[in-house]
């Protein structure tokens, strides 16, 4: 089992994701990442990875190495674009 399925709440499974797309070195982000998003708030999941993305430079910094991850980009560009 997986720490995005252990998790019990989106926020847990928010910071996950971020870890996983900051941290991970290779293009494949792997079902741990993938079960961030498929336990029913998936939608909650991804809102909660972009306030956390506002408030973490970490994050936000990691996100921007991973440019395999065009959506997540591309709202880094845009936030920081504001």
């Amino acid at each position: 089992m997986s720490a995005g399925s252990r998790a019990n709440t989106a926020a847990e499974r928010a910071s996950i994701a971020l870890e996983i797309l900051a941290n991970s070195k290779t293009g494949e982000l792997g079902r741990n990442f993938d079960d961030c998003f498929e336990m029913s708030d998936g939608d909650e999941v991804v809102r909660l990875g972009i306030e956390k993305l506002k408030r973490s430079r970490r994050y936000r910094d990691g996100v921007r190495r991973r440019r395999g991850v065009t959506a997540w980009v591309e709202f880094v560009s845009k936030f920081e674009e504001t």
